[in-house]
C-alpha cells in the first residue's frame, strides 16, 4: 500500500511540474504601465495592411486562401525589414508577432475550408489582440 501511495504522489508531483514548465513558456502581454505599446510608424503602417486585407477578404466572402496568406506573409516581410524597434516594446511586440506569423504559416498550409476559416477567425482575434495592447 505505501509503494503505491508513493507512485502516485511521484505521478501527481511529475504532472503538476509539467503543467508549470509549459504555462512558464507561454508569452505573455501586457500594457505599458497601463498604456499601450508604441510601434514604429513605418511597422505599424504594415500591421495596418495586414488588418485591412483581412477585413476585406473576410467581409467579400472570398475563399482565396493562399493569396490571403501570401499578401500577410509579404506584409509581415515588409514590417520585419523595417523593423527600428528596441527595448521593452520590441520584446513585446515580438511575443504577439510571432503566433501571429504560426498562424499565417498555418494558413498557408491548411487545405480544408474549415480549418482556413477558423484560422483566419483566429487571425482576427490575433490583430484585435495587438490593436489591445499596442498603437
Amino acid at each position: 500500500m505505501k509503494n503505491l501511495f508513493y507512485i502516485l504522489f511521484c505521478l501527481c508531483i511529475g504532472i503538476s511540474c509539467t503543467k508549470v514548465e509549459s504555462n512558464s513558456n507561454k508569452q505573455v502581454l501586457t500594457l505599458n504601465e497601463g498604456n499601450k505599446w508604441k510601434v514604429d510608424t513605418e511597422m505599424k503602417s504594415s500591421i495596418d495592411k495586414s488588418q485591412e486585407l483581412i477585413l476585406i477578404f473576410n467581409s467579400n466572402q472570398k475563399n482565396d486562401y493562399n493569396k490571403l496568406a501570401n499578401d500577410l506573409k509579404y506584409q509581415n516581410d515588409v514590417l520585419i525589414k523595417s523593423c527600428t524597434m528596441t527595448g521593452e516594446s520590441h520584446e513585446m511586440l515580438h511575443k504577439w508577432l510571432v503566433p501571429n506569423m504560426k498562424l499565417i504559416d498555418s494558413l498557408s498550409k491548411a487545405t480544408k475550408p474549415n480549418e482556413q476559416k477558423e484560422i483566419v477567425v483566429e487571425l482576427i482575434e490575433s490583430y484585435n489582440t495587438f490593436n489591445t495592447y499596442f498603437n
